[in-house]
């Protein structure tokens, strides 16, 4: 199976270089003649990257630091919004608030 050393040998650049052009998100910060290189050198030696599997038991947890208190949040709507649109935020990236601290 070819890696990304492989590609990088033949195509003649780094394997930093190589992950970025085959990094849909990161090839614009590669040149595209490069990016094509590199695509078509993957393809002929049949690269299929290695496919990682999230583990669902890996949560960030972090804290919400506020400078209102329970009152003025319950009373302001603008930050009813802001707080509920973290929290979901926070659920779709599997991250945990543990913690709210008030300043």
């Amino acid at each position: 199976m070819a890696t990304i050393k492989d590609i990088a040998k033949l195509a003649q650049v780094s394997p930093g270089t190589v992950s970025r052009a085959l990094n849909v998100e990161k090839e614009s910060a590669v040149a595209p003649e490069t990016v094509e290189r590199v695509k078509k050198i993957a393809t002929q030696l049949g690269y299929r990257p290695v496919q990682h599997k999230a583990s669902t038991s890996a949560t960030i947890t972090c804290a919400l630091i506020t400078t209102l208190t329970l009152q003025q949040e319950t009373e302001d709507e603008y930050w009813h919004f802001i707080r509920k649109g973290i929290y979901e935020t926070a659920k779709s990236h599997s991250v945990t608030i543990q913690n709210i601290f008030r300043i």
